[in-house]
């Protein structure tokens, strides 16, 4: 899951690799833990660096890959909230692990939600490109004999962009996109469901505007559901809806799920929230208002912490708006892929305190 520079997920028809595994990392404010799926893929290797590290052209200076759908960055944002965090790939190979493909999403600005200062990694990528204003970074090994890490390395400004704050800053709408997808059934998003069409139309039957539209189903969330531990696979909306219980994913789900049924664009968003309480993968939605474009809503952290409908913590880092992610065969934040012995990839995450400056003692 290509435009310009096309990498295509395929099946591979003659001499297929021994073992291929997909891992994801959850989403949830509970435990962690690693699924993992079959992936097939075209090859194209070559060596990569263990030891060199290169910053992405991801700079605030540095103008749009050709493949990007997101304009030019612009400017460093006067307003927001600097954050600095690093994620750890750590992998494990077998004895005789001949081959290894780590993909993973990447932060990229997103004007109004964060702005991507630097990103660095090491080893050098060998593939970072956008698609789905998603963006990616592929890391591909040949015959490892020894275990090692991958860490990337992300400073953002990251900016407020729930209601109230469009409301304060009188925001003007983004360039309305092609929002047909964003209206549509998709795989855990049942919009032609009986049930979550019946759900929508009686919580906002009477509904005058389009924001008391979403107030009502995003208070309808909440009375249907109470909040359950982290489920290692993906239930959808209807599920969802059947258990009475979710986890942030589950919420996002269903909340997405009703207000598309009720006409009202609506897509996920897959990130990470800092600082968090257990895990800082974290599902949310946004919603397409006329008023205001693409405005941010989190029914679980409602339901979790007691924030509200229209004022969000300024805590959340966007790496991806699709639920249904084709370069990760549908999965979540990365993958990895081996021919030969079995490997294994952990991740973690941790928030890198920002150095004060040191002040130099007065002259006598």
């Amino acid at each position: 899951m290509r435009r310009k520079g096309e990498y295509r997920v395929r099946e591979r028809r003659t001499r297929p690799p021994r073992g291929r595994r997909f891992a994801e990392t959850p989403c949830s404010t509970a435990r962690s833990d690693d699924r993992r799926k079959t992936l097939q893929v075209t090859p194209g290797w070559r060596r990569a660096s263990a030891v060199s590290a290169i910053c992405l052209a991801l700079a605030a200076c540095a103008a749009p890959r050709p493949t990007s759908t997101q304009p030019a960055p612009g400017p460093a944002p006067t307003t927001g909230r600097r954050v600095q965090f690093e994620i750890d790939y750590a992998v494990r190979v077998g004895r005789n692990t001949d081959r290894i493909v780590l993909t993973t999403l990447l932060p990229r600005t997103r004007p109004g939600r964060q702005f991507v200062h630097r990103v660095t990694a090491d080893p050098t990528p060998d593939r970072i490109w956008d698609e789905q204003n998603n963006r990616y970074a592929e890391f591909r090994f040949t015959r490892p004999r020894a275990d090692f890490h991958v860490r990337i390395r992300c400073d953002l400004t990251i900016q407020r962009s729930d209601l109230r704050t469009a409301r304060a800053r009188q925001l003007a709408p983004e360039e309305q996109p092609n929002l047909r997808r964003y209206l549509a059934q998709e795989r855990f998003v049942e919009v032609d469901d009986f049930r979550i069409r019946n759900l929508a139309h009686q919580l906002a039957a009477e509904s005058g505007s389009e924001t008391e539209t979403v107030r009502r189903l995003h208070a309808g969330v909440l009375r249907e559901l109470t909040v359950d531990n982290y489920r290692p696979q993906d239930v959808g909306a209807r599920r969802t809806l059947d258990l009475g219980t979710g986890d942030c994913t589950d919420y996002m789900d269903l909340f997405v799920a009703l207000c598309r049924a009720r006409g009202i664009p609506a897509r996920g968003v897959e990130g990470y929230t800092l600082p968090f309480s257990s895990v800082p993968q974290h599902d949310w939605a946004e919603v397409w208002l006329a008023t205001h474009g693409w405005t941010t809503f989190d029914p679980f952290r409602a339901e979790w912490n007691g924030e509200g409908f229209e004022r969000l913590e300024n805590a959340y880092i966007w790496l991806s708006t699709v639920r249904n992610d084709r370069v990760l065969d549908g999965h979540h934040y990365y993958g990895y892929r081996f021919w030969g012995d079995p490997v294994r990839v952990t991740r973690s995450f941790r928030a890198v305190p920002r150095a004060r400056p040191v002040l130099a003692p007065p002259h006598p």
